[in-house]
Order: structure tokens, then sequence, then C-alpha cells
């Protein structure tokens, strides 16, 4: 097993060098990161996660990917590009089909009311185009209403199957690119608070978001030493661990959700109504003034809003 693997490495006195992607099995295991790419070879001290929060990504696929060609100004016309080949072995009426949903992919693109807020707007041919122009007025909505301060045209958004990637959204911020899984619309308030994260400077490492995060992790290790369950999930051996959970972007990125959904009370598909992951997602009356008072005091915030905030601080 890899456990295995990785205690006979750590038992070996010389030198190894480890080509992986699994960042639970290079945790505690390296003492340098190499990075490859540009022409050139980066040595980077210390750990996967001391790397990782270097270099501000959720995980070592991301680095793959913002290593790729695509950029945010890809043409409309290159989306079919992104279908495998091996789904294309179709007879010419199946390819005609398909190319029909590609144009009115295209169009819907082009008319969406995404183009207002990002500078790149893609949908996948099997995306429900009525159901997205209906999170689009929904967004609309969230951000006019609240959030009318925050420019996020440098970013493109991209509604995709997300299954490789073991993730209902994603948010790259090298390539300032939020996508989300065309059948997990709720994922796009916690990746758009990733963005709002990386846009104004990496808020989560600022010193006044610092309260929020000793409380979330507090709480946290309180829910872990009594929920069996919430134990077990941190030591499946997936990258849902306690490390994860820990890293300041996700708690930032999650106590967005929260503010959204808890004291603002937003209701509607892009924002999660509840929180089953009770020991992931605090939601004690402490947790949620802690919350209210830190993004109510922030510039991108329209309002100070006393009503919402003594509801969820009495939540």
């Amino acid at each position: 097993t890899k456990e295995i693997l990785k205690d006979a490495i750590k038992s070996f006195d010389g030198t190894v060098i480890v080509v992986s992607h699994d960042r639970n099995f290079l945790d505690g295991l390296v003492e340098k990161v190499y990075e490859f790419g540009g022409g050139k070879v980066t040595e980077n001290l210390g750990g996967i996660y001391d790397f990782l929060q270097k270099k501000r990504l959720e995980n070592l696929n991301e680095l793959e990917f913002s290593k790729s060609p695509i950029k945010n100004n890809i043409s409309k016309e290159q989306v079919s590009e992104s279908i495998p080949k091996e789904e294309r072995k179709l007879s010419y009426t199946e390819q005609k089909e398909k190319d029909k949903l590609i144009k009115k992919a295209q169009k819907a693109m082009e008319r969406s009311l995404f183009n207002d807020y990002f500078g790149f707007v893609e949908f996948d041919i099997d995306t429900d185009l009525n159901k997205v122009e209906e999170i689009a007025r929904e967004f609309k909505a969230v951000k006019e209403t609240y959030f009318p301060a925050i420019d996020s045209k440098a970013n493109a958004i991209r509604f995709r199957k997300l299954g490789q990637h073991k993730a209902l959204g994603l948010y790259y911020p090298s390539l300032a690119c939020l996508c989300v899984d065309i059948h997990s619309p709720s994922s796009l308030i916690h990746e758009y608070g990733h963005l709002i994260d990386y846009g104004y400077g990496n808020l989560s490492d600022k010193a006044d978001f610092n309260p929020v995060r000793k409380l979330y992790v507090a709480q946290l290790d309180e829910a872990l030493e009594s929920d069996k369950l919430l134990q077990k999930k941190m030591k499946s051996g997936s990258k849902y661990n306690r490390t994860y959970y820990t890293m300041s972007t996700e708690i930032f990125a999650r106590c967005f959700e929260l503010y959204v959904s808890q004291c603002l009370m937003v209701r509607n598909s892009i924002v999660p109504a509840t929180f089953p992951q009770a020991g992931i997602y605090s939601t004690s009356p402490e947790m949620l003034a802690a919350i209210s008072h830190y993004f109510e005091n922030q510039p991108f915030v329209k309002v100070q809003i006393a009503e919402q905030e003594l509801k969820c601080a009495d939540a």
C-alpha cells in the first residue's frame, strides 16, 4: 500500500526523488518541492503544503491546468475542442446533431447575463441552457444587491462536467477561471468566495480574517473530538483531511458561503440552503457572528445590514 511505501521511504537514509500528484502521500515525506515549467526548474523549500500555500493552489492537478495553453480569451469556436476525441466517433447524423448543440451553446454564451460580470463565458454542450440563464439571473440578483463593487471581468466562468476533478466547483487563480459543475450550481458561491479572496490580495491571509480562521479551526477540532464519522472522513486517505479543511483559502470560501446563506439569508440555487457537514460548516451563533462582523466590514459589501446581522448572530 501507499502507507507501507511512504514508511519505507521515510526510513531510508539516502535521497529520494518522488514524482507524485498525491499530496496526502507527499505530506510529511518531502522537504523540497521542485516545480518544472516555463523552461526552468524552481526549487521550493518546505513540504508539499508549504508549496501549495505559496503557489495559492488548491491541488496539484490545478498546477498542471495552470501550465496549459488555455487562456481566458479562447474563442467560442474552440468550445468543441474540449470534447475528448474518443467521444467524436459518431455517425454523420449524430455529429450533425452535436454540431447543432455546439452552435446553440455558443449563441447562449454570447447572450448570457454572465457576460456582464465575467470576461469570458463557456457552457458545456450538455448544459441545460434555460437553467444556466436562471442561474445567471440569480447570480445577478445576489451580486447587484450585496456586492456591486466587485469587478470580476478579469475572470472567466465555465459550466462543465467536473467529474474527473472529483469536485463540484473549482477556482484557478493562475488562470482567473471559475468552473462550476453543470449539475451542482450551488458550488458557484463557494468558488466566488475564492475569487474574492484572491482578487482582493489574498484576504484569507490578512490579519482581520485571523480571528475568524482561529475560531473555525477551534470549532472544527472540537467537532472532531466527538464526531466519529467526521474523524473517519478526515482519516480516509483522500485529500479532504484536516490539513485541507484548515487551509486559510478554504476557510474563507466556506465562511463566504455561510455569510451569504445564513447571514444574508439568500435562498436560490447558487447558494446552499443547509450545511449537513456540521463540523466543516459550523453554524454556531459564535461562528456566524464572527463571520457577519468580518464581511460586514469589508469594502466590497454594499451596505451595513444590521437586521441581517442580528438574525445571523441569533441563529
